[in-house]
């Protein structure tokens, strides 16, 4: 049934199946060569993660800290697992697609398929064994190409996970920032040492670490900036195709099952790039309200007016933005989806026109 389905869109498929293939392939290529190039600058924010104020500090957050990373690593690694589970069940349904198709049809060349594309119009697979080297070679490709991709994918979406996260920190600190110097104070020998000098260390510290953020996230910005924007783009013009693909197939067909997880791996590109860039920018407005709830009665007069600085740069949110065309939060994400559907409901009714 898909088998002859592809043969009566033929035109439609075979265009489908190279634009896809493309706007793939190609931005995740350049993605790969961008961060193979700069990986030295990818390397040193991996590693800043490693060491103050980024590492875990329990002196400034107690258990609160411990757990607030915890969190992060049991949702990023929900995350992963949905990500490689959609990413293999893609592979896989192509692989028993062209297994199914093969075997089904030995003699009729004609419907045989490819695993990742329905057909390969730029040579000629219709004889044994140009179309099992094909096949395999499909599948060799992508599973490299896959891994790739998911391992650029979950450095970027990482490195904004703990943006967002030593925002929460950092909010904490805050909050803590009174208890935190008294506590320093009965650590010290020297008695002699005013309380206002414990309060300057703590909040120099928390200053230095909201600076250290801002330079992490304005690194990231140079180098992901472009690569977000063309990634952005290719994904919204691949889910329009491959939905339309899910509404020409049969349901619960091989054809249908692999394009419906194909579309969702591209979901999870869109929706985890805008979720974890709307965290940013929210958490970063935590640290506004952090240092409104200090209780700065008893600190000393620099102290409440350092705060109301803290509080003005605070109010701007910190933005991930994709080429600085637009920014990555959830009012990004809901006005990519109803373009892709808009633009899918438009090529659905254009192709039954046609026909």
């Amino acid at each position: 049934m898909a088998a002859e389905m592809i043969n009566k869109r033929s035109d439609i498929i075979i265009f489908i199946g190279i634009a896809s293939y493309f706007a793939s392939s190609m931005p995740g290529t350049i993605k790969c060569i961008i961060l193979y190039i700069n990986r030295k600058r990818v390397g040193r924010m991996i590693n800043s993660l490693h060491f103050a104020p980024f590492a875990l500090n329990k002196c400034r957050g107690g258990k609160k800290e411990e757990n607030i990373l915890k969190s992060l690593v049991r949702k990023t690694n929900i995350q992963n697992i949905i990500y490689i589970s959609t990413t293999l069940g893609t592979l896989l349904f192509g692989i028993i697609n062209t297994l199914y198709y093969r075997l089904r049809y030995w003699y009729d060349s004609s419907l045989w398929v490819m695993p990742y594309a329905p057909t390969m119009p730029w040579f000629d697979y219709s004889s044994s064994p140009i179309y099992e080297y094909g096949a395999l070679f499909q599948c060799f490709s992508m599973l490299i190409y896959a891994i790739q991709i998911g391992n650029s994918f979950s450095i970027f979406i990482g490195l904004l996970a703990h943006i967002s996260i030593q925002m929460v920190i950092l909010s904490n600190a805050f909050r803590n920032l009174k208890i935190r110097a008294e506590n320093l104070q009965k650590l010290d020998d020297d008695k002699s040492k005013p309380f206002e000098h414990y309060v300057n260390i703590i909040f120099r510290e928390n200053i230095n670490h909201h600076l250290q953020i801002f330079e992490l996230a304005n690194e990231m910005e140079k180098l992901y900036s472009v690569i977000i924007l063309i990634l952005m783009f290719s994904c919204t013009v691949i889910m329009c195709f491959v939905l339309y693909c899910c509404l020409v197939f049969p349901v619960f067909s091989m054809f249908f099952l692999q394009n419906a997880t194909f579309s969702c791996i591209i979901f999870c590109h869109i929706a985890m790039y805008c979720y974890w860039g709307n965290e940013v920018s929210e958490t970063s407005l935590g640290v506004a309200q952090a240092a409104a709830e200090v209780d700065w009665v008893d600190l000393p007069g620099h102290i409440p007016k350092s705060l109301i600085m803290v509080i003005i740069r605070a109010q701007k949110p910190l933005r991930i933005t994709a080429g600085k065309f637009f920014p990555l939060n959830m009012a990004t994400f809901m006005s990519i989806m109803r373009g892709t559907f808009s633009f899918l409901m438009f090529f659905k009714e254009s192709q039954e026109l046609s026909n």
